[in-house]
């Protein structure tokens, strides 16, 4: 076999992996997300959803200002999208989850 189909078979191989991962990821993402209940506690969330991909004090990530009563927000995005696209946690002063959204422009 020739070198440069070895290369053109583990460019695609990878690339092939790179967007699998993104699906898998994603769709994890989704059905954790619809998991997540008001009232729980913020190690329960990390639990179901792993580690957010940014923390918001005060909240405000997507609403462009302060929600009232909300003290914390967690917003986990995608691994690849072509659009904007994001699961907000927020949590009130006690850590408790007050609300969720899930942002997707068109």
């Amino acid at each position: 076999m020739r070198p440069s189909r070895i290369v053109a078979g583990a460019g695609l191989l990878v690339i092939g992996a790179s967007l699998g991962y993104c699906h898998v990821r994603s769709t994890q993402l989704n059905t954790a997300f619809g998991k997540v209940v008001v009232g729980e506690s913020e190690p329960d969330v990390v639990g179901k959803m792993g580690r957010p991909h940014r923390i918001v004090e005060g909240c405000g990530y997507y609403y462009g200002r302060p929600i009232a009563g909300c003290a914390r927000e967690y917003v986990y995005f995608p691994p690849f999208t072509i659009v904007d696209e994001a699961w907000l946690i927020a949590f009130d002063a006690g850590g408790a989850v007050s609300h969720t959204a899930y942002f997707v422009s068109p």
